[in-house]
């Protein structure tokens, strides 16, 4: 998540990255947190963005990935990911076997 903040009297831009859920029934619960600014070096920076992006892109959307690695507090059980997970495997076999 990311809040951007702009002063129009300084005509500044405030960019506050917050890498956590801010709800109650989302990751830790807390919808109050305490945000650094970040510098302009840092936003720019395509490492730093690239590493945050695809860590939790990869563990949160790959859904073969999802169910070793996903956090407890969830939707859906592991045993549900992996139920979808091998339902699409054998859906993909049978599908090859027709054609």
């Amino acid at each position: 998540m990311l809040s951007v903040h702009i002063d129009f009297y300084y005509f500044a831009r405030y960019i506050f990255p917050c890498n956590d859920w801010l709800a109650f029934d989302a990751s830790d619960g807390r919808i109050e947190r305490e945000l650094k600014v970040c510098t302009s070096a840092e936003y720019k920076d395509p490492c730093a963005l690239l590493e945050a992006n695809v860590t939790r892109k990869l563990f949160d959307d790959h859904i073969w990935l999802s169910v070793g690695y996903r956090q407890t507090k969830s939707n859906f059980s592991r045993v549900q990911r992996l139920a979808v997970c091998l339902a699409t495997l054998f859906l993909a076999m049978v599908a090859n076997a027709m054609w």
